[in-house]
C-alpha cells in the first residue's frame, strides 16, 4: 500500500481519468460549477431609529452608504438636531430607501437620502 497517495475513492489508487489539472495527476479535481458553494447573500441593514439626539457640531450630519440590490431601508430621524451648522455639509446618501424624517434639522434635501 502506498500511503502518500491513497486515491480518489474509485478502487484505482492514485491514478485519476477525469482529465483535470496538470502535473503529476495527484490531488482532487476542481469543483464543478453545479458544485460550487452559493455566495452568501448580501447584508441587510434595516429598521433602525435615532431619536431624541442633540449634536453640537457636524461638518457631514449622515454618512450612508448602503449596497448596490440590498439598501438601508427603514430609518427613522426623530428629533435630531445639529447646533452649529455654520460647516455643515448635506447629508451624504447612497442606496438608501424608506427614510423618515421627523423634526430633524437640518434634515437632507427633499428627495434624497431615501425620503
Amino acid at each position: 500500500m502506498n500511503y502518500g497517495d491513497e486515491g480518489d475513492g474509485d478502487g484505482e489508487g492514485g491514478h485519476h481519468h477525469h482529465g483535470g489539472g496538470g502535473g503529476g495527476g495527484g490531488g482532487a479535481p476542481a469543483l464543478a460549477d453545479d458544485d460550487t458553494p452559493a455566495p452568501p447573500p448580501p447584508p441587510r441593514i434595516e429598521n433602525i431609529t435615532f431619536k431624541n439626539i442633540i449634536v453640537t457640531s457636524a461638518i457631514i450630519p449622515a454618512e450612508l452608504t448602503g449596497i448596490p440590490g440590498s439598501n438601508i431601508t427603514g430609518l427613522v430621524f426623530d428629533n435630531v438636531t445639529i447646533l452649529d451648522t455654520s460647516k455643515t455639509q448635506p447629508w451624504n446618501c447612497h442606496y438608501v430607501s424608506n427614510t423618515t424624517i421627523v423634526n430633524t434639522h437640518p434634515g437632507p434635501r427633499p428627495g434624497t437620502c431615501g425620503t
